[in-house]
């Protein structure tokens, strides 16, 4: 249903996607899981996602920090929005993990044209890229949490 009366933005319903993750050197691979939803809504130019992820039982880790493609057929207009340089990180977006009880709360952040990162606080006014060797995937009991708006092309 799009909008009614003449020329508009273009408005999609929510569309359930394939969350996938992947490693930098080497990609990760998701335990058993009791949710793992994603979806996402076009309006106008702007795509807007959200993911769920609980893992009850481990994964494997893969290697290097992890990244989390946008659904097949979107690009990320990055010259509206600022990619990650250094230390200083776009914000696309609110993040949220936990693992073993450990809960932390971060940022959804622009990496590419097509692919995002988790930003997790690590205590005392840090923070650091979820990876392979920070809220790794090959810990049983990991969940990830993620909205993003994103201008596109």
């Amino acid at each position: 249903m799009g909008f009614q009366g003449g020329a508009g933005p273009n408005i999609t319903e929510w569309t359930n996607y394939t969350q996938t993750i992947i490693g930098e050197t080497s990609n990760p691979t998701k335990g058993t899981t009791n949710v793992d939803t994603a979806a996402f809504k076009v309006v106008g130019k702007t795509l807007y996602l959200k993911w769920a992820f609980e893992m009850v039982a481990a994964g494997a880790a893969g290697v290097g920090h992890y990244r989390f493609p946008i659904p097949a057929g979107f690009t990320i207009d990055v010259g509206k929005i600022r990619q990650n340089f250094g230390n200083m990180v776009s914000t696309a977006g609110a993040a949220f993990a936990e693992q073993t009880g450990t809960k932390r709360f971060g940022v959804i952040t622009v990496v590419s044209n097509t692919e995002l990162k988790l930003f997790i606080e690590s205590g005392e006014g840090l923070a650091q890229f979820v990876s392979s060797s920070f809220f790794a995937i090959s810990v049983a009991n990991t969940s990830f949490s993620f909205s993003a708006e994103l201008p596109i092309v």
